[in-house]
């Protein structure tokens, strides 16, 4: 007898711990299949690396995205309001200002008409310069350099270039070699500054001729306009959500990648209000059941929006 019920109970242990390890094994794989890159959602961001935003900063809404969704009830809650106060605690809470917005929003003069952009190198006009000395080569030094900012903007991070003209023939205007500089300071928007002992590097001995210009700079912001967007219907692309909110999207020199967003997708986009130029977008599926309860469709939205305003937090740094 005694022998029958070891033999049960040894049964019994098997089975339990066979159950045990197929439950255990079962809940380890769809757990991992929670957590899988499948059902994550990714965060599709774009910055553009021309613009640096320096606190204190200030934010208001893009008038276009007020107008896109009006006061309107749309799948049984208001969309507009959820979007606004997630994503005005999240910069709030990052350091930045509310600022009430305005309908008199001024465009900058830079931007002569819609998608028309100017570089930095176009209004940022180098006066004159003088070296420290007389010697040629490596380490050379400027002692000062003037420039005329004409943009409303400030700049900061100037890229330069000299060019050595008439170092290989007789004529002055004969390409030669060239030096590459930067200058990382501030230069105040429709002002002139001078600069002092800027180190250029390379100075060649045969240039007839020297000539500085302004390659590129980094556009200094403090006035942002936030814009939101969230796809209700069918797929949306860059292309048209810009053409809507108004933005102007600058040329980078690559082949551009229209990214196409699906149903579902909640998009943020920080804009330069002076500029109406585009700084930085992300976008993320919410993953928004509208037969769910208005809660739950809440707090979707509102948790991708804080991943939204994270990333972009990590970007700016």
């Amino acid at each position: 007898m005694n022998k029958l019920l070891t033999s049960y109970t040894k049964a019994l242990y098997f089975l339990f711990y066979s159950l045990l390890a197929i439950y255990g094994c079962t809940y380890s794989n769809l757990d991992t299949y929670k957590n899988s890159e499948k059902n994550e959602p990714v965060i599709v961001s774009t910055r553009n690396p021309d613009f640096i935003i320096e606190q204190p900063s200030t934010f208001s809404w893009l008038p276009e995205s007020i107008k896109i969704y009006g006061y309107s009830r749309s799948h049984g809650f208001p969309i507009q309001e959820t979007f606004k106060r997630s994503i005005a605690e999240s910069l709030t809470k990052s350091g930045y200002e509310f600022k009430q917005p305005t309908n008199n929003i001024v465009v900058s003069s830079d931007h002569i008409k819609q998608g028309a952009t100017i570089k930095p190198k176009d209004i940022i006009i180098v006066k004159n310069w003088k070296w420290a000395g007389v010697n040629f080569g490596a380490g050379e030094m400027l002692r000062e350099i003037t420039f005329d900012n004409r943009s409303i903007h400030t700049f900061k991070d100037l890229k330069l270039k000299i060019d050595y003209l008439g170092t290989m023939g007789p004529k002055e205007g004969f390409a030669g070699p060239t030096a590459i500089f930067f200058i990382h300071d501030i230069l105040p928007a429709q002002s002139e500054k001078k600069f002092n002992d800027i180190v250029v590097g390379f100075r060649h001995p045969d240039a007839k001729q020297e000539k500085i210009r302004v390659l590129n700079a980094k556009t200094v912001t403090n006035d942002l306009l936030i814009g939101y967007v969230f796809v209700l219907e069918g797929p949306l692309n860059d292309e048209y959500i810009n053409r809507k909110n108004g933005i102007i999207k600058v040329p980078s020199g690559e082949d551009e990648v229209l990214n196409e967003y699906e149903k579902g997708t909640v998009i943020v986009d920080v804009v330069d209000a002076k500029s109406r130029v585009l700084v930085w977008r992300g976008a993320l599926q919410a993953r928004v059941n509208f037969d769910d309860p208005e809660d739950r469709t809440r707090k979707s939205i509102e948790l991708a929006i804080q991943k939204l305003v994270n990333k972009f937090n990590l970007s700016n740094q």
